[in-house]
């Protein structure tokens, strides 16, 4: 079974606030407005961490 999910920015410095949950959906901070970035899921059970999804389209926050 799977014990939690963690959301990883690329470039690094996002924070995942539901990192280790199995919560659908996962916020996160410390992204930089302006900066292209794309994310990679890893799941975890009791075996381990499994390897990174494909990373997803790019995605530039902006400030609102």
């Amino acid at each position: 079974a799977i014990l939690g999910y963690t959301v990883i920015s690329d470039p690094a410095g996002g924070v995942d606030a539901d990192a280790g949950t199995t919560a659908l959906t996962h916020a996160i901070s410390g992204l930089t407005n302006g900066t292209e970035y794309t994310f990679t899921v890893t799941a975890a059970n009791a075996a381990g961490t499994g390897d990174p999804s494909a990373p997803s389209n790019p995605v530039t926050p902006n400030p609102s």
